[in-house]
């Protein structure tokens, strides 16, 4: 029983060992999703820039996808 006991509390120091390092990962993690949430946003507004939204020339300005093109029904 005793044994088993020691075994416990070996693992538990090891454990409590880990949970500052483990906290430190976490907020380091948390630092790295802010801005890569930041340039996610940054980048989706430039791609959303054509030359009604800002300087660009109208030549620069992609042709959206038509999802429903009209097919011309032959006769």
């Amino acid at each position: 029983m005793e044994k088993k006991y020691n075994e416990l509390l070996e693992t538990t120091a090891r454990l409590e060992k880990r949970i500052p390092v483990l906290e430190e990962e976490i907020t380091q993690l948390c630092k790295e999703n802010t801005a890569l949430k930041e340039e996610n946003t940054r980048l989706k507004e430039r791609l959303n820039l054509d030359s009604n939204n800002s300087s660009k020339p109208p030549s620069t300005d992609q042709k959206k996808n038509n999802k429903n093109p009209k097919v011309a029904l032959s006769k």
